[in-house]
């Protein structure tokens, strides 16, 4: 189990920040379990974003990120924690994304697209426990966990290629769209926007349910 306790390039676990947030947030907790559910918890509630690849010091201070830096801090917080954890890679199909990344982008991505998240291990055996997306984007892909069983953002039928474990970030599986630089950066700013505008309506239509019921 050591080498899913080391630091790595993108997971700095030995990181003053990560160590300190780590305790920070299982500060009371006793067992694994209960300090694994705070830290995925965490990691849940930071906003899905575009944008570069993060390790965990750098997804940390962002406080937003995509699938590979939210998987750096989650991992990066767990081993901080001493508890054993692992990352698990697959290629799923972009028609799964058609539904929250905006048209004028979706075109340009490949068909194929890399995702990881974290896996735990906890009991005897890893568990899944994907923290990619916060609830206020897609409710339907971000769940709380029991802290027993998996918990996956995609579905079976939606991974084309399944890449198994690794104790450290398959940082080549995740490919930019052919753009330059600062073209890029601004489609980030632009998607960013447009998913804030779905939390938004998100919100509105939970508290308009509350309202007529």
């Amino acid at each position: 189990m050591e080498e899913f306790l080391k630091p790595t390039e993108w997971c700095e676990s030995d990181h003053p920040d990560i160590v300190g947030k780590a305790r920070e947030l299982t500060v009371g907790l006793e067992d694994d379990r209960a300090k694994a559910m705070a830290l995925y918890e965490f990691v849940r509630s930071l906003p899905y974003m575009l944008g570069p690849t993060r390790s965990a010091v750098e997804a940390l201070k962002a406080g937003e990120g995509v699938c590979a830096s939210k998987s750096n801090l989650l991992v990066g917080l767990l081993r901080a924690a001493g508890i054993p954890a692992r990352y698990h890679h697959f290629y799923y199909d972009k028609e799964a994304s058609s539904y929250y990344i905006p048209a004028f982008m979706h075109g340009k991505l490949e068909q194929h697209r890399g995702h990881s998240h974290a896996e735990v291990y906890l009991d005897g055996r890893w568990i899944k426990i994907d923290a990619t997306f916060d609830e206020a984007l897609l409710p339907d892909r971000s769940r709380r966990w029991d802290g027993k069983s998996d918990i996956v953002a995609f579905r079976p039928e939606e991974i084309v290629e399944d890449l198994g474990p690794s104790p450290a970030l398959k940082a080549d599986i995740f490919v930019k769209p052919p753009m330059p630089p600062e073209m890029l950066q601004m489609v980030f700013e632009m998607v960013g926007l447009y998913f804030d505008t779905i939390r938004m309506k998100n919100e509105l239509e939970k508290r308009l349910a509350k309202f007529v019921s």
